[in-house]
């Protein structure tokens, strides 16, 4: 003969254990879903910054080879050495930030794919 009392309080437990467990698993997912949300915000803020770094690179190396084209002469390059110094250093640093940026959003998308 069945003890339909012990049957209905398993049942009970049974139902509590899987509405925890699924209380469990939507926490987890929306935890998750945040952190890929804030990765692809980081990928998206790096691109545009990426972007912008390429923009800045092209307009220095545009610069630089406008003045190699106007003034070649050594004349020239030792009246506005200071100039072209600081072109070349800032096409460095944009060179240097933009192979650090590409890493990060490497290793971000790494991150994403998994």
């Amino acid at each position: 003969w069945v003890d339909m009392q012990g049957l209905e309080a398993l049942k009970m437990q049974m139902m509590e254990d899987r509405a925890m467990l699924e209380n469990i698993i939507r926490t987890e997912r929306k935890q998750r879903e945040e952190e890929f949300n804030d990765m692809d915000a980081n990928v998206t803020a790096r691109d545009n910054r990426i972007r912008e770094l390429d923009a800045q690179l092209s307009e220095v190396t545009r610069r630089l080879h406008a003045k190699d084209r106007e003034g070649g002469g050594a004349g020239h390059q030792q009246t506005n050495g200071g100039g072209d110094a600081a072109l070349h250093r800032a096409l460095q640093d944009l060179e240097q930030q933009n192979r650090a940026l590409m890493q990060d959003k490497a290793g971000l998308e790494q991150r994403l794919a998994r």
